[in-house]
């Protein structure tokens, strides 16, 4: 876990959701907490308005087996769009050896090798894989439905399907950002890594995790209570209210940032972000119903 820490922020980043879990359900120090975590995970009745699947159980059980209902709404938000787009450059300095250049390599001259005698540096472009980071804003307040909620992970779970395709190599990661957790708390951001940018992304699992309101309405809520623990102070029972997380992401260098906005919450909103984080990459995208745009 990476935490970093300011006068009004507090910012808990994860490299897995093993470890999110891990941390989120250690001991509290405040026994008010312990209370507060308990409660708040049952506290939506445990119903598919709330969770989007039937119960805490069934949580669980997606998240071990996956979604599978999500993984195919992924594939119809996927197969509206066929990307065409340029292979990810990458630009590197290569020593160059000639006959001139910059620097003269003495035991070249002594061997006879004159044509390599010479060395210069020079920048040469190749076709290589650039890393995007997708960073999926999958937090809400109470009033939020799970299919308001889905459409932000879909959206990414799709995009990320049509760069991978094209050569580049992608990160997904989960994040929340809270404000009022707790009387005269910081203001959280929770993130983890959801799929690393080497790892295969089975839709199923990912699915599960971004595209089930569930996820965040049980490990994520756990995490708020224990960030407002680490902070000392008792958490409130209503856990805050939701922040977009793009006012409070690390920038990363040498990474393509993408931020999925809270107001991505219809699946029009998701096609039509598809269709302008494509535009970035310089793509010429088609879609099934009105062709070249």
């Amino acid at each position: 876990m990476k935490v970093k820490n300011s006068d009004n922020t507090a910012l808990h980043h994860f490299p897995s959701i093993y470890a999110l879990r891990e941390w989120s359900e250690s001991p509290m120090h405040r026994t008010h907490n312990e209370t507060i975590r308990t409660q708040c995970v049952r506290s939506g009745g445990g119903h598919e308005s709330w969770l989007g699947v039937d119960s805490v159980a069934e949580v669980e059980k997606a998240l071990v087996e996956g979604y599978a209902k999500g993984a195919d709404q992924i594939d119809a938000l996927y197969d509206k769009f066929v990307a065409r787009l340029p292979r990810a450059i990458d630009i590197k300095r290569r020593r160059v050896f000639s006959e001139i250049g910059d620097s003269l390599d003495i035991l070249a001259v002594y061997a006879g090798r004159f044509d390599k005698a010479w060395s210069t540096t020079k920048r040469a472009m190749k076709h290589g894989t650039s890393i995007v980071r997708i960073v999926v804003d999958i937090g809400g307040n109470c009033g939020m439905s799970p299919q308001q909620l889905q459409n932000r992970g879909l959206a990414a779970l799709a995009l990320s399907r049509i760069i991978v395709k094209a050569g580049y190599s992608c990160e997904i990661v989960a994040a929340i950002g809270i404000r009022n957790a707790a009387p005269r708390g910081k203001a959280m951001l929770l993130s983890c890594v959801v799929k690393p940018r080497h790892a295969h992304a089975d839709s199923r699992t990912l699915a599960a995790t971004l595209a089930l309101a569930g996820f965040f309405r049980t490990v994520f809520f756990r995490g708020i209570v224990k960030a407002a623990d680490e902070q000392g102070k008792d958490c409130d029972s209503c856990l805050g209210q939701a922040m977009a997380v793009d006012s409070m992401l690390d920038v990363e260098q040498g990474r393509v940032l993408q931020v999925i906005t809270p107001t991505l919450n219809r699946v029009a909103d998701a096609e039509k972000w598809i269709s302008d984080s494509l535009a970035l990459f310089g793509s010429q995208t088609l879609t099934a119903e009105q062709g070249a745009r």
